[in-house]
This record gives structure tokens, C-alpha cells and sequence, in this order.
């Protein structure tokens, strides 16, 4: 019965973004959809626990039970988010192409990166960084986390394909990202444009990994030789 009820709470209140995938449990899928509401409504300093449960039509015991404080709530939040651009390795590997794996990966994440939720949270991330470094360090791990967990199979592929050295794995990944963000992401985090259309990031994307692959190129053995 409890479920039911929960589960209407979530068809009454906040909907949720098609391109999030639908949390287990309906009871925190509304009460992370009425926190995010609230956030960008009051701020996430003066939104209240109390607000957050009632708009999500559920009790403060059942909050708390979910989640232990705001922080909490913010830190699932960035999960929840994640989730969408993360690409397991079985996945990848039903991918021949190392590269095409690459840029489907890319091509999701610098969408879903590019989002005006995912840009709110990032915004409340560096607002609290001074008051409340928790959020910030919450957001900081939780997305480092995810791109990486991503990132290293799929530059060990193009190492062992044979496309950048085993020693600039590391580098390569690094630059790929800061590609990836380039100067689009603040443009948009600002407001002067809007976030590119699906074709402007794939051709994008593309760019980016083929100059990257490119200057990534492993040292033929003839030409290290010829330096030594």
C-alpha cells in the first residue's frame, strides 16, 4: 500500500527528466525530484528538510530514512546523474572499435554534462565550496569517480589496439577531457548560448579524438632509436 501511495507521489509531483533513468525505489525518486526543485527555487542553503518532504508528499521519518541530511540528498543527487553517461564494460566490449566506443561514450557524457540540471548542480557544488566544502568535494569525487571508472578501459583498448602509447594513457584521458569541456561548458554555465544540438557534439567529439589520437601516436621503434 505504502509502495502504491509512493508511487503516485511520484506521478503528482515533480516529473522526472526523460534522460534520467528511474531510480529503485519510487519514495526517493520523488523526495530527489522535490530537492532538486527546491533548490533552484530557495537555494540550497534555505531549503528545508521539512519542504523537501512535503513536496515529495512523504514523511520526515521516511526523508531520513532515505537520507540522512541535505548533503546526502545533493550527494544522490550527482549519482543519480552520473548514472546516465556511465557505460558499463560489458558494453564496451561489444563495441569492436575502440574508438567508436570512445565517441559513444563522449558524445553521452558531454550531453548529459551539458544539461541545465546537471549545470544547476555543478553551480551548487561551486557556491558551497566556501561554507560547506562537503558539497563541493561531494560533487568533485562522485564525478571524477564516474569518468574514470569509464575512461580507463577504454584507453587501455587503444593502448593495446595500438593507438597511443601505454605511457600517456594517463595524459591522453586527461586531455580528452579537458577537450570534451573546452570553452562550450562555461559559455553554457554562463548563459551567453545555449547547449550545442546532438550533430554539433558528435562532430565535436570526433575532432577531438582524432587530433588526440593523432598526436598520441606511439613512437615507431625506428624513430626512438634515431633520437637515442
Amino acid at each position: 500500500m505504502a509502495r502504491a501511495s509512493a508511487a503516485a507521489a511520484v506521478k503528482s509531483g515533480p516529473r522526472r527528466p526523460g534522460w534520467l533513468p528511474p531510480a529503485t525505489d519510487p519514495r526517493a525518486e520523488a523526495i530527489l525530484l522535490a530537492a532538486f526543485d527546491l533548490f533552484m527555487e530557495r537555494g540550497f542553503e534555505r531549503a528545508t528538510m521539512l519542504e523537501i518532504a512535503t513536496r515529495a508528499k512523504v514523511s520526515k521519518l521516511t526523508l531520513y530514512a532515505l537520507f540522512k541530511d541535505k548533503d546526502g540528498l545533493f550527494e544522490a543527487l550527482v549519482a543519480w546523474g552520473c548514472a546516465r553517461y556511465h557505460i558499463d564494460a560489458d558494453t564496451l566490449d561489444e563495441t569492436p572499435d575502440p574508438v567508436v566506443a570512445l565517441e559513444r561514450w563522449a558524445v553521452s557524457f558531454t550531453r548529459v554534462m551539458l544539461r541545465w540540471q546537471s549545470m544547476a548542480l555543478f553551480r551548487i557544488a561551486v557556491a558551497q565550496s566556501g561554507a560547506r566544502p562537503r558539497v563541493a568535494a561531494i560533487h568533485h569525487a562522485l564525478t571524477r569517480a564516474e569518468r574514470q571508472a569509464t575512461l580507463a578501459p577504454m584507453t587501455a583498448r587503444l593502448v593495446k589496439a595500438g593507438l597511443i602509447g601505454a605511457d600517456d594513457a594517463e595524459d591522453f584521458a586527461q586531455d580528452f577531457l579537458a577537450l570534451m569541456r573546452g570553452e562550450v561548458f562555461y559559455d553554457v554555465l554562463v548563459g551567453q548560448v545555449p547547449p550545442p544540438s546532438k550533430g554539433d557534439v558528435e562532430r565535436h567529439v570526433r575532432r577531438a579524438i582524432g587530433r588526440l589520437i593523432k598526436a598520441y601516436a606511439p613512437t615507431p621503434p625506428a624513430a626512438r632509436k634515431g633520437k637515442s
